[in-house]
């Protein structure tokens, strides 16, 4: 037999071997994918993504291994993500197939009923509506969690910042990035962000500081850098919802450099909350105690922006 035909024969016959690891991909059935996926291998090495799912499928089977359900499951494989990227177990360009089975196993095996996926609360239902590019079906169940006893959640205001940029709802999004940052900044999941200038921002700071005091200051780099805008409220909004807010802002004092730094971005959200043309002393005042050099830099960009002058 002519030599060349039996090799086009040969990776040919890998074909149906990766169909069939597709199909028990999908199946949850981790080990036969495996296999097959290795038997594909060995028949034609040049496969172009052979290598990307043998280790796709070899994490989801260790994760599998380690669990007793499907929601603890994709809860563990979807915190663990970032680690393994940083880990050089899984690339970067193989993110979306990762989330896409996510999302599939979710909508396959599990009850549509359920806001998070997990007991631990890891990974909510909106998420892989996103992954899915469903952005309606997102922005409701995610907002819904918002309105319904997870507004202290830092993670998912930044998932709803992430559905409503994708949404074209500018403002919106500004406003939860914003919510996100000042409520929890090292909760806010930075890896999946979809703003990429907030995403440049921190890891410009990221280049100048450890990361935890960079996410401490990043409501200030973006507000200063105009990606993030912080909304004004009417003067009949004020409340002592805000009152006690700011109290306790100004009472406080940091225990370290991070908490120094986000305390420091909590007054200027405050401050720049405040009415129009109303300044709030004491916010100012507690903004140059706690970093006298970004407190004149924070004066300067707000003298340019009324003198409508682009500092950066």
């Amino acid at each position: 037999m002519n030599s060349t035909y039996e090799q086009i024969s040969m990776f040919s016959s890998a074909d149906p071997l990766l169909e069939e690891a597709e199909l028990a991909m999908q199946a949850m059935k981790f080990e036969e994918a495996e296999g097959l996926y290795q038997k594909a291998r060995s028949l034609n090495p040049w496969i172009s993504n052979i290598d990307s799912m043998l280790m796709i499928v070899h994490s989801f089977k260790n994760h599998f291994d380690r669990t007793s359900d499907i929601p603890s499951f994709l809860g563990s494989v979807w915190t663990d993500l970032p680690k393994a990227v940083e880990r050089g177990e899984i690339k970067t360009q193989e993110i979306g197939i990762v989330e896409g089975y996510l999302a599939h196993f979710a909508d396959a095996y599990l009850p549509k009923t359920n806001t998070y996926l997990d007991t631990a609360e890891r990974i909510h239902q909106g998420n892989l509506f996103m992954k899915t590019r469903k952005w309606h079906e997102a922005h409701k169940v995610i907002l819904s969690s918002l309105c319904d006893g997870y507004q202290n959640r830092a993670d998912l205001w930044g998932y709803y910042g992430d559905v409503c940029y994708c949404l074209n709802r500018m403002r919106e999004a500004s406003a939860a990035y914003a919510k996100a940052m000042l409520t929890d900044p090292h909760r806010v999941d930075y890896f999946r962000m979809v703003h990429p200038e907030i995403k440049r921002q921190l890891s410009s700071l990221c280049e100048e500081m450890e990361r935890r005091q960079a996410q401490a200051i990043l409501l200030f780099k973006c507000w200063s850098a105009g990606c993030i805008t912080i909304q004004r409220r009417h003067l009949e909004d004020t409340g002592n919802g805000d009152s006690e807010k700011i109290h306790i802002l100004l009472s406080k004092e940091p225990v370290d450099e991070s908490e120094r730094l986000h305390l420091f971005s909590s007054c200027l959200y405050y401050d720049q909350s405040q009415p129009k043309d109303r300044i709030h002393i004491g916010l100012r005042e507690k903004m140059k105690a706690l970093d006298r050099e970004r407190f004149e830099l924070y004066l300067k960009i707000l003298q340019g922006r009324e003198n409508q002058t682009v500092l950066f």
